[in-house]
């Protein structure tokens, strides 16, 4: 019977340690993978001589196994962002509920040329440079998205503009000091389109958007280079 607790509680740990692996974005809590033990354990206590352990073992270990998995098809591999498919099925979850939302979009400026010059390895860095920058800037509740290529993208809910410029700032002095560190041999710049989502307006709208007034910033910074 201790092996079979060893069992549940090793797949515990291991589960907890992918869970770092994957930013602590859990879907479904940990803890509950015990219930089957805990209630078939009680079960075995109250009727003498039928044997559970085993059952309830398998049974939480299956639904670990399960939940990761699933948890992994809404992460983006490289980066451990959250991906288009999570993006997809949480704006839906925003219109139903008629939730409001404010979005930031970010383009590195330059990818190409980090690419281009110190080669697809370090382009690879670069973008989970940027995405830690990211989820540093990130403030409670947030959504860190990676949207698309260099392209990112940060949920931040609730009707305060305010706080999401504040978060844009935050993102471009963190993005200063980076640069400024010397640590790495290319700088992290990002172009920001802010936008607003209320219950009543259109996910592909809110999106179009953002992607506007990012791909301005660029412009613009262009027009001055």
């Amino acid at each position: 019977f201790a092996l079979t607790f060893f069992y549940l509680f090793a797949g515990y740990i291991i589960y907890r340690n992918s869970k770092k692996d994957v930013a602590k974005m859990t879907f479904i809590p940990i803890r509950m993978f015990l219930c089957p033990l805990i209630i078939c354990t009680a079960a075995q206590f109250l009727f003498y001589g039928v044997s559970l352990a085993w059952c309830s073992v398998a049974v939480g270990l299956v639904c670990m196994h399960i939940s990761l998995q699933n948890e992994l098809t809404y992460l983006d591999p490289l980066t451990q962002l959250y991906n288009r498919n999570y993006l997809n099925n949480i704006m839906k979850q925003f219109s139903s509920t008629h939730s409001s939302v404010q979005g930031i979009m970010m383009d590195m400026d330059d990818f190409k040329m980090i690419n281009d010059t110190f080669g697809h390895s370090t382009g690879d860095e670069a973008l989970t440079e940027a995405a830690q920058l990211i989820r540093n800037a990130a403030p409670d509740g947030s959504v860190p998205i990676r949207f698309a290529g260099d392209e990112f993208m940060l949920l931040i809910p609730g009707d305060d503009s305010e706080k999401a410029r504040r978060v844009a700032e935050s993102i471009r002095s963190s993005e200063k000091k980076f640069n400024e560190s010397g640590e790495k041999p290319y700088k992290l710049s990002f172009s920001l389109g802010l936008s607003s989502f209320s219950g009543s307006s259109e996910p592909d709208s809110f999106l179009k958007e953002m992607d506007r007034r990012m791909y301005e910033e660029k412009r613009i910074k262009h027009c001055h280079r």
